[in-house]
């Protein structure tokens, strides 16, 4: 049951803050992150710029961090 708890509580955090991203950065974290694609992949999956993609994934890691961090800091 705690873990039951935890996951969703997990998984909350992940649809608040991928629903804070715009649709770009959305579109290329959740291909690397969820899906498991690497970025070459993904810049071809999506037309774009092999590093735009690497861009978009580092601003959205970077901002995933944060998510965390903070959600981290309020739940200890």
């Amino acid at each position: 049951p705690e873990e039951l708890v935890a996951r969703r509580d997990a998984a909350a955090v992940v649809e608040q803050f991928l629903d804070t991203l715009d649709p770009e950065q959305r579109a290329v974290f959740v291909l690397a992150q969820l899906e498991g694609l690497d970025v070459p992949e993904i810049a071809r999956t999506l037309g774009i710029n092999l590093n735009t993609a690497y861009s978009r994934l580092r601003l959205a890691r970077r901002r995933f961090d944060r998510v965390i961090a903070r959600h981290a800091a309020v739940h200890s």
